[in-house]
């Protein structure tokens, strides 16, 4: 079992890509979405969808840090949907988004 909060013990071995954690930047124009984990295939990151609660707005370009590849993205009312590259950046056991939203 995985506690809420700050990492403990042994608990960071049991986190996977399924778990994300977000932050912004100041002016909000700026997501960046953590997974805990490699992604293998496609993903939905249900609080970035044109549907949710959370209300992110319109995204207008995602990245991901470390590469210079794309990935293949696209927001729906679920979530956003998207497919990492093929390469990994040099850190393989992570991927960080930066997902850009309108203005």
């Amino acid at each position: 079992m995985i506690r809420s909060g700050s990492f403990h013990g042994g608990s960071i071995g049991a986190l996977t890509a399924q778990d994300v954690r977000y932050t912004r930047n100041k002016a909000g124009t700026i997501v960046y979405a953590f997974m805990l984990g490699w992604p293998e295939g496609a993903v939905v990151l249900r609080s970035l969808g044109s549907a949710a609660q959370t209300k992110p707005g319109r995204i207008e370009h995602v990245e991901l840090l470390g590469s210079s590849l794309p990935p293949a993205w696209r927001q729906a009312p679920e979530g956003l949907q998207f497919t990492l590259p093929g390469h990994r950046p040099a850190i393989d056991f992570a991927a960080t988004l930066q997902v850009h939203l309108a203005a």
